[in-house]
């Protein structure tokens, strides 16, 4: 039985849609297992697995944001910073990230960027 070409392209469509959903939501699941991963203490495991949603998604601020406070877990803040200074290159109105920026940058006794990212 031949299917007409209409209905061929039709189900093509519909799974190229499907699998960019799919994808979609396994990033998404991927940034909710860090989050919980992080509050159960795990930062490095939380920091592997949003390096891989990255990869995917370069331009994802709230995973720079979230690797960023997975490393204040650890201790490294100068990575840390590294991650934020991503976040708001990403998006530029990211409150959140300005506000630890600034947080940081004062542990760091550097003022003048302290001031900078909380204004």
């Amino acid at each position: 039985m031949k299917m007409p070409k209409f209905f061929v392209c039709a189900l093509m469509a519909l799974g190229m849609l499907c699998s960019g959903y799919l994808s979609a939501q396994s990033t998404q699941d991927q940034m909710n297992t860090a989050y919980n991963l992080m509050q159960n203490g795990r930062d490095q495991e939380a920091i592997d697995l949003l390096n891989e949603v990255l990869k995917k998604e370069p331009a994802n601020s709230q995973a720079y944001f979230r690797k960023a406070n997975a490393l204040i877990g650890l201790g490294k803040f100068k990575e840390a910073i590294a991650e934020l200074e991503k976040a708001v290159s990403h998006k530029a109105d990211f409150s959140s990230a300005y506000e630890l920026l600034g947080n940081l940058y004062a542990e760091e006794r550097n003022g003048p960027k302290a001031v900078e990212n909380y204004e």
